[in-house]
């Protein structure tokens, strides 16, 4: 499997000069997950039908990840 961000990361270490990782990765985004265990199921503990701002703010996580997760527990 490819992997952009340790390419990138390799890139960052060996000193690439930023004009040509601008110009290697210009535009390219990176999901970087966090290592917090069971924040998904703290997550579908504590929600409560409307909280959705404040379970991403104190999980530290986008909306989009919480309806996500929530999502996702709904259809199992």
């Amino acid at each position: 499997m490819y992997d952009l961000f340790n390419d990138f990361l390799k890139d960052v270490r060996s000193g690439l000069k930023d004009e040509k990782l601008v110009k290697k990765y210009g535009g390219s985004s990176f999901y970087i997950p966090q290592k917090v265990p069971h924040f998904r199921e703290k997550i579908v503990q504590d929600f409560n039908g409307g909280n959705h701002i404040v379970l991403a703010d104190r999980y530290n996580v986008s909306i989009k990840t919480v309806y996500e997760i929530l999502r996702a527990k709904r259809e199992c």
